[in-house]
């Protein structure tokens, strides 16, 4: 029996049966060998002084769904993919929502398009000395 390591979460496998009424199965994935990623697994994981074992793995329900790759049998997580759900942490523990992401990028795009369009206008001050 594998269980999930997320604080909170009781997904487990023996209780992964799939039915006729289920649309999408949990699955269950170990934290990833690279360490700069495993870092950000258990960082967003946020268990005081824990660290993973080879057994440690989080299931599905703890991932967007832009996270995976799904085919017709095999769900697999992309080699980028972070967990961000955690629905048991506290309001203030949760993540900020990724459209206000995209927000602030559009405004730094806009920010930048706009030091371009200022920069390429002709300065004001000419080359002729004032007599």
């Amino acid at each position: 029996m594998v269980l999930c390591s997320a604080v909170g979460c009781s997904n487990r496998t023996d209780r992964n049966k799939s039915t006729k009424t289920d649309v999408v199965k949990i699955t269950f994935h170990q934290f990833p060998k690279d360490i700069e990623l495993r870092n950000k697994w258990i960082k967003a994981v946020r268990r005081e002084d824990w660290f993973p074992s080879e057994m440690n793995v989080l299931c599905s329900t703890h991932f967007v769904e832009d996270c995976f790759n799904r085919t017709l049998s095999l769900t697999k997580l992309r080699s980028a993919a972070v967990p961000t759900i955690f629905p048991a942490f506290p309001s203030y523990l949760q993540q900020p929502a990724q459209k206000q992401r995209r927000q602030l990028k559009r405004k730094l795009f806009v920010t930048e398009e706009l030091s371009q369009v200022v920069d390429s206008q002709p300065s004001t001050s000419s080359s002729v000395p004032h007599q």
